[in-house]
């Protein structure tokens, strides 16, 4: 891993209490390039009609549908990362592109809601942890 994680227990304690914790310039340039390019590649198998009915929300697409984006999933850099803030045994539940074109109404991220209302919501420790890269 090439980034180097300087207070992992208080980048922690940061997402256990906020719900995220931002790291800049965690993947290389060339590592982000290589995700969009894998990104619109699975995007370019969908139709206009897909993209216009979905403009509101943008479009989910499983990035599963492609082999090469396990090397994404279980990369080193996450692996690693993970490791450091305390999760030691990732397991990989599903993986998400969003794609929105230039100019759709503004979406809002929302993933979340299928505990809500139960009592692993409110534990202290969290049952998922996901990365999402930008």
């Amino acid at each position: 891993m090439n980034y180097q994680l300087t207070q992992p227990s208080k980048t922690r304690a940061t997402l256990i209490s906020d719900g995220y914790v931002v790291i800049p310039n965690f993947f290389s340039l060339e590592r982000i390039a290589e995700a969009r390019s894998l990104l619109e590649e699975l995007a370019g198998t969908r139709s206009q009609e897909y993209f216009s009915e979905h403009v509101r929300i943008g479009s989910l697409i499983d990035i599963t549908e492609s082999v090469e984006s396990l090397r994404l999933i279980a990369s080193e850099e996450l692996i690693g990362l993970f490791a450091l803030l305390g999760f030691c045994e990732p397991v990989f539940q599903y993986g998400l592109g969003f794609v929105k074109h230039a100019g759709a109404p503004r979406s809002f991220w929302h993933q979340d809601g299928t505990l809500w209302g139960t009592t692993q919501a409110y534990q202290s420790e969290p049952l998922e942890v996901g990365a999402l890269v930008y």
